[in-house]
């Protein structure tokens, strides 16, 4: 402000170009009579305005430097939430890999189980169709063989009984020769 004051001044003092030198100009006559009117007083006017002029500038340049020190902290703030939300990114886009990565193994390892299973169930079917049908034909042999021994057995028994009977053996006796027999025919 001290140089916007002091051009004014200079100007003022400056005469005009087509003016008379001799004529004075009315921001010098205006000068010239604040001066002569206040005297010390617009002096020590001028002088603290040039003051306030200066402590403003020192202000000024003050804010100025807190300005940009500010600035530059809020750059510094600025870089590092960036960085730590590029990492925070990053982090989360792998955990994404890896979660994708895991659910395609397991269902990767779900198809094979579910096969391995179909597998093991079909084997299982298989194996109890298997059982079945060979204890079905244990069960068809041993009625075979029960019938054939019946067959075989039955006639010599009725033999027997006949034999005994015509031969009038006591109660006793035939119980122990139908024993004799049952082993036998079990034996055979």
């Amino acid at each position: 402000m001290s140089d916007a004051f002091s051009a004014r001044e200079g100007a003022a003092n400056r005469p005009e170009a087509g003016a008379g030198s001799g004529s004075p100009q009315p921001q010098d006559r205006l000068s010239q009579g604040l001066e002569l009117l206040f005297g010390e007083r617009f002096a020590e006017f001028r002088r603290h305005i040039e003051r306030l002029e200066v402590e403003g500038e020192h202000r000024l340049a003050g804010l100025e430097r807190q300005s940009l020190a500010q600035g530059m902290l809020l750059d510094e703030l600025s870089d590092k939430a960036r960085g730590a939300l590029e990492r925070e990114q990053a982090e989360y886009k792998r955990r994404k890999a890896v979660e994708s990565q895991l659910r395609e193994r397991g269902a990767r390892h779900r198809a094979v189980m579910e096969s391995v299973l179909e597998e093991s169930r079909q084997r299982s079917e298989r194996f109890e169709k298997q059982i079945t049908e060979q204890l079905e034909a244990f069960r068809g042999a041993l009625r075979s063989l029960e019938d054939q021994q019946q067959k075989l057995g039955l006639p010599e028994i009725h033999r027997q009984i006949s034999r005994l009977a015509a031969a009038k053996l006591e109660r006793s006796e035939l119980a122990e020769q139908l024993s004799a027999l049952a082993r036998r025919v079990a034996g055979d």
